[in-house]
């Protein structure tokens, strides 16, 4: 998906600010990014000047919003109310020294010499995660019940795999252990797919959903530079963290300026995004691996066939839907035309010869007459122990019938 896209405000936001510094910064990260796959700069030293500049962006937009005036607290208003009115502003702060922490970590490791780059990585990235978790759930509680959650976990496990996968297939393997390298290709596609999910899904535009994408964005690059071996085998790969860390911060500040503002109407999800980049990038990596002269070896066969058992109960639990729900409308047709619409009141029919007193009685039970107050002689004998005045034989009988009484 475009990147502009995920960084444009809601259209019921007309004081929306221009882009242009994020669009600098952007287009800083692509010419940093063409320097050193061409040679003249670093890899790391791309990673640092790239993810110093969008945190320092990031930062500054957040920055604003926690120093900003408390949230005006007038009498009416209760304490619970006043913690509720803070929340924004507490989550601003947590994610404002995430983003630091961010490029911090970034902008350390050309610095580092080999053997503490992993570890100062890993520090890094323990304290992100731990202070985007913070600010992420000061920001937003989810309350999404059983079924949706299992609905949505099982919409991304064939597509988490295939990009659990993907990073199998093209992560350096020389000079890492085979167990650090698939918990670090397990954490990238899990981190690539919950992205993909947000920033595709119905609430893609809501401040929330941003700041869940940027923050998923962010912890992918810097799991990327914690599994990178020490020495040159990582090479150019650490290129490949600079796009989702610019993006990453970027995303987080731009996802908390658009809480406090009016959320925007939810939007179709996009579908083909998850049903086709993870397909596709595996077939990518697949013929890196041919061209490379490798051949697939047992980790990735056992992760290609991972692949088909959440397709399976997908299916079948969408197979068990569509048939409830079929069985629930042969019953809706089966049933009779009281359960399946509203009561029809319709006015009684009195004879004309009858005294006339019989009147409707909506909303109320049937109560026995005293025929004792009925002095027509016309009267049957039989309507008092009916609910409504015998009438001839005109179709169906309405529902419910009108209940009647004798007035006295």
């Amino acid at each position: 998906m475009p990147v502009a896209s995920v960084f444009r405000s809601a259209p019921s936001c007309a004081s929306a600010r221009p882009l242009l510094p994020e669009t600098c910064v952007l287009a800083v990260a692509a010419v940093l990014i063409v320097l050193g796959a061409a040679g003249p700069v670093p890899p790391l030293a791309v990673v640092a000047l790239a993810g110093a500049a969008a945190s320092t962006l990031a930062g500054v937009r957040l920055s604003r919003l926690t120093l900003g005036p408390d949230p005006a607290a007038g009498p009416p208003a209760g304490r619970l109310a006043r913690r509720r009115a803070a929340r924004p502003r507490r989550a601003a702060a947590l994610l404002h020294a995430a983003v630091v922490t961010a490029g911090l970590t970034a902008a350390v490791l050309p610095l580092a010499s080999a053997g503490y780059r992993p570890a100062a990585a890993a520090a890094g990235l323990a304290g992100t995660g731990a202070l985007l978790g913070g600010g992420l759930f000061s920001l937003h509680r989810s309350r999404r019940s059983v079924r949706g959650r299992l609905h949505r976990l099982l919409d991304q496990a064939a597509p988490g795999v295939c990009l659990v996968l993907t990073a199998w297939l093209l992560l350096p393997y020389a000079g890492v252990p085979a167990p650090v390298r698939l918990a670090v290709a397990v954490a990238l596609g899990l981190l690539a797919v919950d992205a993909l999910a947000v920033l595709t899904g119905a609430g893609r535009d809501g401040g929330t959903a941003r700041c869940r994408g940027g923050s998923a964005l962010t912890l992918f690059a810097l799991v990327l530079l914690a599994g990178l071996p020490a020495g040159p085998a990582g090479g150019r790969v650490a290129l490949l963290a600079v796009p989702p860390l610019v993006v990453g911060v970027l995303l987080v500040a731009a996802g908390v300026r658009q809480v406090a503002q009016p959320a925007p109407a939810r939007r179709t999800a996009l579908a083909w995004p998850r049903a086709v980049l993870p397909p596709v990038a595996v077939a990518l990596a697949a013929v890196h691996q041919l061209q490379a002269g490798l051949l697939p070896d047992r980790t990735a066969v056992l992760l290609a066939l991972a692949v088909v058992p959440p397709l399976v109960v997908r299916q079948l639990v969408d197979t068990a839907a569509a048939t409830s729900s079929d069985e629930s409308a042969a019953a809706r047709t089966r049933c009779p035309r009281r359960h399946r619409h509203p009561p029809t009141r319709v006015a009684p029919q009195v004879a004309p010869a009858c005294c006339g007193r019989w009147r409707p009685a909506p909303n109320r039970p049937a109560a026995p007459c005293s025929w004792s107050t009925c002095t027509s002689p016309n009267c049957p004998a039989g309507w008092c122990a009916t609910t409504s005045p015998p009438r001839p034989f005109a179709g169906p009988e309405p529902w419910p019938p009108t209940t009647a009484r004798c007035s006295t």
